[in-house]
């Protein structure tokens, strides 16, 4: 495994770790109020309960979570995605909050309109926590230094980095990278795909290739760019899979420079 890979890996194992100890926090928080009626419960089997119910709750939304992601089709309105990802959650750990307290206290399956009212208050402590993963997993910053357009040299191995990408996508023609989060959406001619990487580890198993930083967020070919258009010291490239990518102030001199608008 090469070093970026394993940087990238690890990256990913503190997202998972650092979510399962909130919920874990979370759930020695709800035994200690005795949350949903479970106040009168020896507080062992609520710790028992709580904790359980929080950490499984956890490990939904960790496999949730990056099935938004893969999908992508939210990640430009986060908001309604976090809503997305919450009931995603809550309906699954309704059943397990269920199931544990008949285990754990002997309680009795609710009936269809307790059913609905307890999905209410798990879906509302699955929004809470669901607001705190986000705003915590927030969108990765990318370093603001720029990097210029470069002639593609004949003998340039950019294999370490389409090794990453699915099959379909490894002889394709790169367009873009597009950051999210911890990820990079890879557009292609062969469609777009989802991988675990940093932008700069990107941009450095990439090297020499015709390509440049346009944005925070975003990597782009120069052979993929149709269009380029400046206004008020921003610009946006059209690449040839009708996608418009900005280009911020810090970059815009320097890819203008380079011929990149014309």
């Amino acid at each position: 495994m090469t070093g970026n890979s394993t940087h990238a890996s690890r990256t990913a194992g503190q997202i998972a770790w650092l979510t399962l100890v909130i919920a874990f926090a979370a759930g020695v928080f709800m035994a200690g109020i005795g949350a949903l009626g479970t106040d009168e419960a020896p507080l062992l089997l609520r710790l028992l309960f709580w904790i359980t119910v929080m950490v499984s709750g956890a490990l939904i939304s960790l496999g949730i979570t990056h099935g938004f992601r893969l999908w992508g089709r939210l990640r430009k309105v986060p908001l309604i995605e976090a809503i997305g990802v919450a009931i995603g959650i809550a309906a699954p750990l309704t059943l397990i909050v269920t199931s544990m307290r008949t285990l754990v206290f002997g309680m009795n399956m609710p009936s269809l309109s307790g059913l609905v009212t307890l999905f209410g208050y798990v879906l509302f402590v699955s929004l809470a926590m669901t607001g705190i993963n986000y705003l915590l997993f927030r969108r990765e910053r990318v370093s603001e230094g720029v990097a210029l357009p470069l002639p593609l040299p004949r003998d340039v191995d950019d294999t370490r980095f389409r090794d990453r990408l699915p099959v379909p996508h490894r002889a394709a023609t790169l367009y873009a990278l597009e950051a999210e989060d911890h990820y990079l959406r890879v557009h292609t001619d062969a469609g777009s795909t989802l991988i675990l990487l940093r932008m700069a580890d990107a941009v450095a198993e990439l090297g020499a290739n015709d390509g440049a930083q346009t944005h925070r967020s975003w990597w782009v070919a120069r052979e993929a760019v149709i269009e380029g258009k400046r206004s008020e010291g921003r610009g946006t490239l059209t690449l040839r899979n009708g996608i418009d990518v900005p280009v911020s102030r810090s970059y815009l001199k320097a890819l203008a420079a380079a011929g990149w608008f014309g």
